[in-house]
């Protein structure tokens, strides 16, 4: 089992904070609030007034938004060592995407309130502050870059953070994602169509380097799709 992640070192690797000063850090670090949040429980629905932010502990969640129709579509899986919902530290914006767990969650929040009576004393939070918007954008570019990247690269990324997030390693050196995931899910969370998703999981079966176990995806050759997905 591993230790779980430090509070500080997740803010300080969190794409806002990251190049804060220690003290700046340990200031942050001390408004986190623990929160236990049982598997299958929303965290904060899409169009939510933003209320701070999360540091996640230990557990696993899905960023999801609704279609018009109703239908759910997955945006990405988040663990253990993500902050979420940073960005309405800066904008304020209501909750751009709802957040549900799929495991029981050790989370950290920073209340809003906490964190600007924070950073009004803080000049280093401020400028971090300040660049916060740009940081947005250039993420914004990161994700278009992804989705131009080849469809088995995408898919192998996919896989291998499912992999962190569900993962249990079997004797002979597999790995086992303990959550059940369909296609269509799989193809919205790598930016593929489900018909390229299935042609690829196919090719990758016939060359074992997945399977199938009760329903869940095994990785047959986990080192072999670690090296797709160009990690």
């Amino acid at each position: 089992m591993t230790e779980a992640p430090d509070v500080k070192a997740i803010l300080a690797g969190d794409r806002l904070f990251h190049g804060l000063p220690d003290a700046s850090l340990d200031r942050l670090a001390a408004l986190v609030c623990p929160r236990q949040v049982p598997a299958e429980k929303i965290v904060y629905r899409e169009g939510d007034t933003a209320n701070g932010c999360y540091v996640i502990i230990n557990g696993t969640l899905k960023v999801s938004r609704f279609a018009p129709d109703g239908d759910e579509v997955f945006l990405a899986v988040v663990g253990g060592g993500d902050v979420i919902g940073e960005m309405a530290l800066v904008d304020r914006m209501p909750r751009s995407a709802t957040v549900t767990t799929l495991r029981d969650c050790d989370l950290g929040h920073i209340a809003l309130d906490d964190f600007e009576k924070l950073a009004l004393g803080d000049q280093e939070i401020y400028r971090h502050l300040s660049r916060a918007l740009s940081a947005r954008l250039r993420a914004s570019n990161d994700t278009l870059t992804l989705q131009q990247r080849p469809m088995d690269e995408r898919l192998a990324r996919l896989f291998m953070r499912l992999a962190d997030g569900f993962g249990e390693t079997l004797p002979d050196g597999r790995v086992l994602i303990r959550h059940k995931f369909s296609q269509v899910q799989i193809g919205q969370m790598a930016a593929c169509a489900r018909e390229n998703v299935s042609r690829q999981l196919k090719q990758w079966r016939q060359d074992r380097l997945i399977s199938r176990v009760g329903g869940y995806y095994c990785l047959e050759q986990p080192d072999r799709i670690r090296d797709l997905a160009g990690l």
